[in-house]
């Protein structure tokens, strides 16, 4: 699941985002700096993003069941986001995965900011 989250980033960073869309499951939706978004406003929205690279610390998995997980971890983006550069601050990210006919889907994903004053 963790290779599958940076399948999903390497995607993005390649620009290739029917390949970030094939990470996602059908009734995708996400919470996020922009706001909440279902999985068509995502796959809209993602295209606005030239993502130059991006980091992943910290990363923990807890599993609900075989195939329902909950991955957590630091992250940073790097790039641009309808042509403004994206804030860099640290960020905390949450994805719900499930395992359907032996892949890993994302159905959930969260995108926090980390306060100033809990920054590391």
């Amino acid at each position: 699941m963790i290779a599958r989250e940076r399948e999903g980033w390497d995607a993005i960073v390649r620009k290739d985002f029917e390949g970030w869309g094939r990470t996602l499951a059908p009734e995708y939706h996400e919470i996020g700096p922009e706001g909440y978004h279902d999985r068509t406003l995502a796959l809209r929205s993602i295209r606005g993003m030239l993502l130059a690279r991006y980091t992943m610390a910290d990363v923990t998995v807890a599993s609900v069941t075989p195939d329902i997980a909950i991955l957590m971890y630091r992250g940073t983006l790097f790039g641009t986001f309808l042509g403004k550069p994206m804030q860099t601050s640290p960020f905390v990210y949450r994805s719900v995965y499930v395992r359907r006919k032996g892949a890993w889907l994302c159905v959930f994903g969260e995108e926090t900011m980390v306060p100033r004053s809990r920054r590391e």
